[in-house]
């Protein structure tokens, strides 16, 4: 999905969130129309928050790194590695 932004036949700008499935374009939802630049940046602004939550995305905050890493890693409860290793290995050369 994605926020398109149109120029109409009267003038004004519609702002649209696209949904692109199997190769075609469909509307999903119409946002709004004006021919105000800085109506139409809000207008925007609220086509990505609509596709946010219709699609459930969820955002990481990544403006205190340290405490996203740590967060992150503390989810991560046990890793392991799966695999044969060889202590030994005899190259000819």
């Amino acid at each position: 999905m994605f926020v398109r932004s149109k120029k109409n036949l009267s003038g004004a700008i519609s702002v649209q969130v696209i949904d692109k499935s199997r190769g075609k374009f469909k509307l999903a939802k119409t946002i709004g129309s004006s021919s105000i630049p800085a109506v139409i940046e809000k207008l925007v602004i609220e086509g990505h928050q609509w596709i946010k939550d219709y699609t459930g995305a969820l955002e990481l905050d990544f403006t205190d790194k340290l405490k996203t890493t740590n967060q992150i890693l503390d989810g991560i409860d046990k890793t392991t590695i799966q695999g044969k290793t060889k202590s030994n290995t005899n190259i000819d050369t």
